[in-house]
């Protein structure tokens, strides 16, 4: 059995067929006037459903989800008994799930001094796991205290909550030492006294708390960033995409007690340690380009590397590698590709570059390509700019829709292209031809005002800002 509150999108389905969701109900609206309360029920044959709902307000209100015989209890200002994990009070936007009777109720109550515009979504199903026990119900003191003053203090509050997702998991470490927020909280005050609010938000059983404190003054507006610290452990044993539930809670101090003010979970698009996303996106839409953390793959201390140098090293003429000391540096980078070539025996595997702002790509780390003797054309990029920057030589990657190579600064301040995918079957001056020619026909792409259309990216800038080696 399926039961919606409001409107349902038209569309075929049947009980046996059809996987609803709370995002199939169109919102039923309502105003409940001040000092008011509305009863919101639904009939059903059977014991007991598993109820999803949200719930929006313009106005701070109660959500009480209670059994229908508490409803005179309620009337007469009593104690009743209520499913303290459906319900919150002094709420703007609100959002539940549990199995409960079918006799049950939900309560919205409007304390304030003003009209509440309200909106809900309900879905009420047979739940599947039919083992599944219903919630417990515990006992609420109604103590009939006036609660306007309150009410109209949270009135005067406006609150905007912004979080960002795909989490790219390679970026993690980067994200926490540059304070990149998780959530982005834009509250102001429009009242006449003080608000004292605490925040906190968390990745659900991957993450620590992030708990900010914050007093707002009367007509301020205060920007609040959080960045929620994951736990390394338990990050690291995800390999697939996967989802967090990002919850998050708004409280504010009502006479030394926290009350709930929003609370709010989603789930994010969360993706492994081994793949790079190129654009994040905040909860409204907006894109922000990632392209400069490709740098955190760029592993320059690494063991592997410095034993690629090595064995480098023994093919260069001089038998040394010595970075801008050498007025040929061009000459240092053929060492390394023949190092990769005969020492090593790398070979390009054909895997196409997935650049752009609906995508993601996995890339390898350097260690990961030498050990397997093979690397498409971003795992051949990271892997040679590692190298020229343990030189202390300055690498750019160079990224195309479809394509990536590695480029370097030849110590007079010209950028020098190679392209990487050649080193299994190429000798390196066939190699280094092919990049500058690709980079000479991509020139006016690479630099015009659009990332998307190409982008040259300099690893020593990147550093600079802040984006380390991931290892």
């Amino acid at each position: 059995m399926i039961i919606f509150a409001g409107c349902v999108d038209d569309k075929e389905y049947n009980d046996n067929t059809y996987n609803p969701s709370i995002n199939d109900v169109n919102a039923e609206k309502m105003v409940i006037e001040a000092g008011n309360v509305h009863y919101y029920e639904w009939n059903s044959n059977l014991s007991k459903m598993d109820v999803q709902f949200k719930i929006e307000s313009n106005n701070p209100i109660d959500v009480f989800v209670v059994l229908s015989n508490e409803l005179e209890n309620i009337k007469n200002d009593k104690d009743f008994k209520y499913y303290a994990e459906l319900s919150r009070q002094n709420i703007l936007s609100y959002g539940a799930e549990g199995v409960v009777p079918s006799n049950t109720i939900i309560v919205i109550m409007n304390k304030g001094d003003k009209d509440a515009q309200v909106s809900i979504k309900l879905l009420a199903v047979e739940p599947i796991d039919n083992n599944k026990g219903t919630l417990k119900t515990s006992v609420f003191k109604n103590e009939n205290k006036n609660s306007k003053a309150n009410n109209n203090q949270l009135s005067d509050l406006e609150l905007n909550t912004i979080h960002y997702s795909p989490y790219p998991l390679a970026f993690y470490n980067m994200f926490y030492e540059l304070g990149e927020p998780d959530v982005t909280y834009k509250i102001t005050n429009n009242g006449e006294n003080p608000i004292t609010i605490r925040l906190a938000s968390e990745y659900q059983g991957y993450s620590n708390k992030a708990i900010t404190t914050e007093t707002i003054m009367p007509k301020e507006t205060k920007e609040i960033n959080q960045t929620i610290p994951l736990i390394k452990d338990k990050i690291k044993q995800i390999k697939t995409k996967t989802k967090f539930s990002l919850h998050y809670k708004v409280e504010y101090d009502n006479n030394g007690e926290w009350k709930t003010y929003d609370e709010q979970t989603d789930m994010i698009d969360v993706y492994p340690m081994d793949t790079i996303v190129w654009e994040i996106k905040d909860d409204k839409g907006n894109g922000i380009p990632m392209n400069e953390y490709i740098a955190v793959f760029v592993t320059p201390k690494d063991t592997s590397i410095m034993e690629l140098l090595s064995k480098a090293k023994e093919r260069h003429p001089e038998k040394t590698l010595s970075g801008y000391q050498d007025e040929d540096v061009n000459l240092q980078i053929k060492s390394i590709y023949d190092a990769l070539k005969y020492d090593y025996k790398v070979s390009y595997v054909d895997v196409s570059n997935a650049y752009g702002k609906d995508y993601v790509q996995k890339v390898r780390l350097p260690k990961e390509s030498l050990k397997l003797k093979s690397a498409n054309c971003v795992d051949g990029a990271v892997l040679f700019a590692s190298a020229i920057e343990a030189l202390g030589m300055k690498p750019y990657i160079v990224v195309l829709p479809q394509h990536a190579f590695v480029a370097w600064d030849d110590g007079t301040g010209y950028i020098v292209a190679l392209e990487t995918t050649m080193v299994g079957n190429a000798d390196f001056e066939d190699a280094l031809n092919e990049g500058n020619e690709e980079l000479d026909a991509n020139w006016d792409a690479l630099n015009d005002d659009d990332p998307w259309n190409g982008q040259i990216i300099d690893i020593k800038e990147c550093r600079e800002l802040g984006v380390l080696p991931m290892e």
